[in-house]
């Protein structure tokens, strides 16, 4: 009956799209689209906040499993690749794999083309630990093997900052990796893990700030007896201080959260304001981000927030209205790359907001089979290209994963006016 009643709620939603005139994929006018990935795969790539592509905009990182039913199987081998953009073959080009992944930000694949042309960056899972590998896509060379997973990486100051997969997995799964036990599962809040600095040449790693430090951080009631975790690290443009987000679980199972600043001067936290809840987040320069989050005086929106003076504003105030991934376009602080969930249609928006005159424009509109749901759901993830002229995103339309490059060159003319 179960299988049944599924079945009449999808052909009802297929219905309803078709009456609307919904397509899969809902193109704007001068916006051109291309597709990568093969039947059979999952294809993707994962957060937004990393971009896939190489300096030269010539290559693209990517991951792939086969779409099955051992998808969820812990530890089930993720294959890692590019394509060659400069190639019309669309070839996927194998660079490894990893067990150490998630739907949602796979396994922290990216590039390190600043310190070696082929370099790049993931992560493992080697002789019962996480660890992070530094490896050289056309020979194959493995230039180091770092003693901790790492989340963000800052190619100037040469460190990865490292959390726990496994305590982040099981407390908010979909973020972490499942293939290892979470060793601090009775913990609530432990003094010997935390956020780690792991130094990319000599691997040497240095606890910044542990989850029992984070805790008494201008503490707020709902910590009193919760379980304290930290997921979502970003550094700033020049290295200067990395975002965070801390959250927690109260004894009733109520998840919080809140955005603090890791301050790499003046080892310490920059606190944001207490919030009832933190999710995405950009940097638009050394000393302002936007995040999307609630506040008591404004509500829930995005808001940008400047570090130094410690005060924060609603962004796209009555246009921006639905959280979404957030990123600027690189070298601007006008053109707001975002995007939204699926509606009561399953289309998910990519859009760009023009932070100057306060207006969208819609990109295109994709549609996200029922299916991709939960742990599993496909966000689309939206990352610019280095000339801003290029987005890729993770596309399910065709119940698997792809992945989707939108060109923009002739759909709007980027200014700074």
């Amino acid at each position: 009956m179960r299988i049944f009643s599924n079945y009449k709620k999808h052909l009802k939603l297929h219905y309803r799209r078709w009456k609307a005139g919904r397509q899969d994929i809902n193109l704007e006018q001068g916006v051109s689209y291309r597709e990568l990935g093969s039947a059979g795969y999952h294809t993707f790539f994962g957060y937004y906040e990393v971009t896939p592509y190489d300096h030269q905009d010539e290559r693209l990182l990517a991951v792939r499993c086969k779409a099955g039913k051992n998808w969820a199987k812990a530890g089930t081998p993720l294959e890692l690749g590019y394509f060659d953009l400069t190639s019309k073959a669309g070839a996927f080009n194998p660079l490894g794999s990893s067990r150490a992944w998630c739907w949602q930000m796979g396994c922290r694949l990216q590039w390190l083309n600043r310190l070696s042309e082929n370099m790049v960056f993931f992560n493992e899972t080697q002789s019962g630990k996480h660890v992070s590998v530094m490896k050289d896509v056309v020979t194959g060379e493995v230039y180091n093997i770092l003693p901790r997973a790492g989340y963000s990486v800052s190619e100037e100051r040469k460190v990865s900052i490292s959390l726990n997969f496994s305590r982040l997995q099981r407390l908010r799964p979909g973020y972490g990796y499942d293939d290892i036990k979470d060793m601090t599962l009775n913990v609530a809040a432990p003094e010997d893990d935390g956020l780690w600095a792991i130094d990319l040449e000599s691997g040497d790693e240095q606890l910044l700030l542990s989850l029992k430090e984070v805790a008494l951080v201008n503490p707020h009631p709902t910590m009193e007896g919760a379980t304290h975790y930290f997921n979502h690290v970003l550094w700033n443009p020049d290295s200067s201080r990395f975002f965070f987000i801390h959250l927690w679980v109260d004894i009733s199972g109520k998840r919080y959260g809140r955005g603090l600043v890791w301050d790499m001067e003046t080892e310490s936290t920059i606190d944001l304001g207490l919030v009832k809840h933190t999710s995405h987040y950009w940097w638009i320069n050394p000393n302002e981000l936007v995040v999307f989050s609630t506040h008591e005086d404004t509500g829930m929106h995005y808001h940008f927030y400047d570090v130094i003076s410690g005060t924060h504003s609603v962004l796209g105030a009555g246009v921006l209205t639905e959280d979404g991934h957030p990123s600027f376009r690189p070298g601007s602080e006008r053109w707001m790359l975002t995007d939204t969930y699926p509606n009561k249609l399953r289309d998910q928006t990519l859009m760009v907001f023009d932070k100057k005159a306060n207006s969208i424009r819609t990109i295109a509109s994709i549609f996200s089979p029922p299916k991709f749901t939960g742990e599993f759901r496909c966000d689309l993830h939206p990352r610019w290209n280095h000339a801003g002229t290029e987005v890729c995103i993770d596309a399910p339309h065709k119940g698997e994963r792809r992945l989707g490059l939108f060109k923009l060159s002739n759909f709007i003319e980027f200014g700074e006016g």
